[in-house]
């Protein structure tokens, strides 16, 4: 409390007698306050209080730099440096440049590189390259990271080596390897791909990898063909060496091909969706194989995917159901009527969810049968649950059970009801999709693959306004309509720009939100997209 009314009466001396006619837009103020600061932490105060101001005024240039340069206190230095970082005015360069002090080895000093690394970066000068390539020599990670962003927006191919070394270091924990490999991935040096390959298959690091991977485009989409062909003898005895299945290099191969919707891979993924044998390996190939063909797409598959759909694998028929519904291709539909009458309640509603999703007034009849059919198999199921439970104690669980079943085959007939009512119309469909209010998320999921299929670029804006949507399921669903729309037209493409500065500040203010990670993955692909278009 003294030390407030300390600096509070320095302050109004300064205002009322020793700065006549001087105020706070007028540098003079402020060096007066200063100079009648007794300490660094007055000084401090002073100059967080001037930034409050946030001046943009050149004028107030000679004064940060005066202090940046002859002030003993790194902590004093450190709060004109956060002024000259919010102006960004380029002739804080040399100043800034002259502050540092690489071979800094106080905790206050090493604060101070900090800043004006920061600074600098805030900067975006090419002069400033040679400044960060020098800090990637301290072992201050608080200093290091920051040049690297530097060197990053610079786009400078001279930081690659140094990332490369410190990916290629084993004592480099996970966390620190992710801002490498991210790193790696904005800088789309073609050198790195032969690592990032490697990282696919490090725990922790596989999202970060594909991504990076995403980020280099075709260098990396050939270097991802090469391995779904076997033709990649380094990695094949690298992967031999680390006890890595050739059929597990071809399922992170195939999701990054995924993520890139390269239709290059189209036939032999194909080819993957028959398994060479039951094992886990295959299995997973299976599944990453179907969940990559339904992003591209891929009407050619819509016959291998109609087979895989009778699959007993709980996950890979659900990656099939939705793929066919991406691929709204309607040739599916007689696979899916047959899988609607085989196997367990569980199988037949997974095959019933494909119909709904891609069904319409044509399959209204068959699903109003179906619903019919299976009240009649719930009749049976109870009497056996009954039986096996031996009394009536569960009477309760049992009606339950079959008040879920009806309302979950409630729901798919309000979807088929949807495709009905909306046939081949893009309004409707539009109204279906913005509807906020509706409780069921396949219909405005559904919506979404349709408008994205359009190739019509007023879409771009719907689909854009689902990305705040609290269905999670839905924003992932959009931004994949976004990424067709996008490939698929260049007027869309151009209107999808103006989706960029949302899309960042949203990346930002849910950047801890762990349940979003999936979706900040997606939304990073599409960004990325945006931001490298012609």
């Amino acid at each position: 409390m003294r030390r407030f009314w300390l600096i509070l009466i320095t302050v109004l001396m300064c205002a009322l007698a020793a700065c006549p006619g001087k105020t706070p837009d007028n540098p003079d103020y402020w060096k007066s306050a200063l100079s009648r600061a007794n300490n660094p932490t007055e000084k401090i105060t002073i100059l967080s209080n001037l930034r409050k101001q946030k001046p943009q005024d050149a004028a107030f240039l000679p004064l940060l730099h005066d202090i940046l340069a002859n002030e003993k206190s790194p902590d004093v230095r450190v709060a004109a440096v956060r002024i000259l970082a919010d102006m960004k005015n380029p002739s804080s360069l040399g100043p800034l440049q002259n502050a540092l002090a690489p071979k800094a080895s106080s905790a206050r000093t090493r604060d101070l590189n900090r800043a004006i690394v920061e600074a600098l970066v805030a900067l975006k000068a090419p002069e400033t390259e040679p400044v960060f390539l020098e800090m990637l020599k301290t072992k201050d990670n608080f200093t290091l990271f920051p040049a690297i962003e530097g060197l990053v927006q610079l786009r400078s191919k001279q930081a690659v080596p140094f990332l490369l070394e410190m990916l290629d270091n084993p004592a480099i924990p996970p966390n620190e390897q992710m801002k490498y490999i991210a790193a790696l991935g904005q800088l789309a040096d073609p050198s790195a791909i032969p690592t990032l390959e490697k990282k696919l298959f490090t725990l922790h690091l596989e999202n970060e990898a594909a991504l990076a991977l995403f980020r280099l485009g075709n260098p990396a989409a050939d270097a991802m063909l090469l391995i779904l062909q076997e033709k990649n003898t380094g990695l094949i005895k690298w992967a031999v060496g680390n006890k890595i299945s050739s059929q597990m290099l071809m399922v992170n191969a195939t999701s990054v091909l995924g993520d890139m919707q390269d239709l290059r891979a189209e036939n032999i993924l194909i080819s993957k969706l028959t398994p060479k044998n039951n094992s886990f390996e295959s299995l997973r190939l299976q599944q990453q194989a179907v969940h990559a063909l339904g992003r591209m797409r891929s009407t050619k598959a819509t016959a291998a995917l109609s087979r895989v759909v009778l699959e007993q694998d709980v996950l890979l028929r659900n990656l099939c159901v939705l793929a066919l519904a991406q691929t709204g291709d309607k040739t599916a539909l007689p696979a899916l009527k047959k899988a609607a009458s085989i196997g367990e309640f569980d199988e037949r509603l997974r095959a019933l969810t494909g119909i709904a999703l891609l069904g319409g007034e044509d399959e209204l009849a068959f699903f109003n049968k179906q619903m019919d059919s299976e009240r009649a198999a719930f009749g049976k199921d109870q009497a056996r649950f009954r039986e096996e439970c031996g009394n009536n104690s569960c009477d309760a669980q049992i009606k339950r059970l079959g008040e879920q079943r009806m309302e979950a085959l409630n729901q798919l007939k309000d979807v088929l009801e949807a495709g009905s009512k909306c046939g081949e119309k893009e309004a409707c469909w539009t109204e279906v999709l913005t509807d906020a209010s509706a409780s069921n998320s396949l219909k405005r999921q559904r919506a979404a693959f349709f408008l994205g299929r359009s190739k019509n670029p007023q879409y771009i804006a719907v689909l854009g306004k689902q990305l705040m949507d609290a269905d999670l399921e839905l924003r992932m669903q959009s931004l994949l309509g976004i990424s067709w729309l996008v490939r698929d037209n260049p007027q869309a493409a151009q209107q999808a720009k103006t989706l960029i500065q949302p899309m960042q500040q949203q990346m930002d203010e849910e950047r801890s939100s762990t349940q979003k990670a999936g979706i900040r993955d997606e939304m990073w692909r599409v960004l990325w997209t945006l931001q490298n278009l012609p």
